[in-house]
């Protein structure tokens, strides 16, 4: 699978596509790593322990005063439109470099622990209830300037947690915090004013969108219902401001969503999410719908921003290729579980959960002909199990072509191989998946 170079996201201006990054494969050796037992603490950690800290680019921020660069974005309340903003943060933020450690004693900007949603549902034939469960126990942190990724399969709980983690939804249990301030203990005021500063932007653009508003009223409504922006004058000089730093023409700002194209739809989300100078942006599935080409453009778009802006991203997508162009930490989700998590580069130059071997094989081969793809056909087995029904113990382990007698009595814990490189495997590291890896670059 190709990756994307960073190149400019105007509307036009072609974008090379790389060539296939096969040089990350594979760095650990062959011998086994011993099995450590119990959780450890620091595997959901965004700021982990001894030093293993992946790359966090936290940008220049914008001083408060600074009107230059300062989008608008907002979700609005009652759930009409949401957006997503990139603005800011005060004060400088420099960046760090590929494994330094941000202090011990940093504050993530976004941290979950055990988290969970239960869905009550009715039985097929009408009588009881089933329980079902579309986030188990997650927890992660997000850096301040980072971006984190998450992949996983269609239906693994990936968008369920963003709504969660923005609290779009209510939690059955667990705990979310935002700065250290407690979420779930936040009234309507205090959220709504903490929603100025997280976004998103939904996989669909045109559904996320009010049709009878113009493109101009999109934009300038995250203004309009938090009171920014001042007149209607100053407000529409902010949002042509805003349409030209997402690369749309200012002649557009009459027309309305369905006259639009799918990527032109896309950089007016992300005009929107940017309107409030939120420092938190959740892109769920931002691009999976749109063409590669124009994929492309709204990848480095969004890069752009980040440098220009400061912004933190939570990046979820299904594309493994996407999620390593964008990310600096990747969690692996499987079956409402996060099943690895590391650096980028530690996650695909160490595999050691055989789901995300198994999401590596997916991915189709670059080169014309290949005569690997039995092999990564063997490597894909199985279904997803039903969530009403999950398995005992390790909820891989009927998929799992490595699965042991222990697979299907215990479930194992996310539990720190080390470096910050988390995995929830009864035998990771005992199989050599990174040789096997190898074959799969992607």
């Amino acid at each position: 699978m190709a990756l994307w170079t960073r190149a400019s996201a105007s509307p036009g201006t072609p974008v090379s596509a790389g060539a296939p990054d096969a040089n990350i494969a594979a760095g650990a050796g062959a011998g086994a790593v011993a099995r450590a037992g119990g959780a450890a603490g620091g595997c959901a950690s965004a700021a982990g322990t001894g030093g293993a800290r992946m790359a966090s680019q936290a940008g220049a921020g914008v001083a408060a005063g600074a009107s230059a660069k300062a989008g608008a974005g907002a979700l609005a309340g009652a759930g009409a439109s949401a957006g997503a903003s990139a603005g800011a943060a005060t004060g400088a933020s420099a960046k760090a470099g590929a494994g330094a450690g941000a202090g011990a004693g940093a504050t993530a900007l976004l941290r979950a622990e055990r988290l969970t949603k239960t869905y009550a549902a009715s039985s097929r034939r009408g009588f009881g209830s089933a329980r079902l469960t579309a986030v188990n126990e997650v927890s992660f942190e997000v850096a301040r300037g980072e971006t984190f990724g998450l992949v996983g399969e269609s239906g693994c709980g990936k968008s369920t947690l963003a709504m969660l983690a923005l609290r779009l939804i209510e939690p059955t249990s667990g705990a979310l915090s935002y700065e250290g301030r407690d979420m779930l203990k936040m009234g309507f005021r205090e959220l709504r004013e903490i929603r100025r500063d997280m976004q998103v932007v939904f996989q669909d653009p045109y559904d996320s969108m009010n049709p009878r508003l113009t493109l101009e009223e999109v934009v300038a409504e995250p203004l309009r219902v938090h009171g920014r922006g001042g007149t209607k004058r100053s407000r529409r000089e902010r949002v042509e401001k805003l349409f030209a730093d997402v690369g749309l023409p200012a002649h557009l700002m009459g027309r309305y969503p369905h006259q639009l194209s799918g990527g032109q739809r896309q950089r007016l989300c992300i005009a929107r999410a940017i309107a409030l100078s939120p420092r938190l942006v959740v892109c769920d599935e931002a691009v999976s719908a749109l063409d590669v080409s124009i994929q492309a453009q709204i990848l480095n778009l969004l890069l752009d921003l980040k440098d220009e802006f400061g912004l933190t991203y939570m990046f979820i997508s299904h594309n493994l290729a996407v999620v390593k162009f964008m990310s600096d930490r990747i969690g692996v989700m499987y079956f409402g579980r996060i099943v690895e998590l590391a650096a980028k580069a530690e996650l695909f130059g160490n595999v050691l959960h055989p789901y995300t071997l198994m999401l590596l094989s997916a991915m189709p081969s670059p080169v014309p002909g290949d005569s690997r793809g039995a092999e990564r056909r063997a490597a894909i087995t199985g279904g997803v199990p039903s969530l009403f029904s999950p398995p005992a113990g390790c909820v891989f382990h009927p998929r799992c072509r490595f699965r042991e007698g222990v697979c299907e009595r215990e479930e194992p814990p996310l539990r720190d191989m080390g470096g910050g490189h988390c995995v929830a495997c009864h035998f990771a590291g005992e199989h050599g998946l990174p040789r096997l890896a190898e074959q799969f670059a992607v």
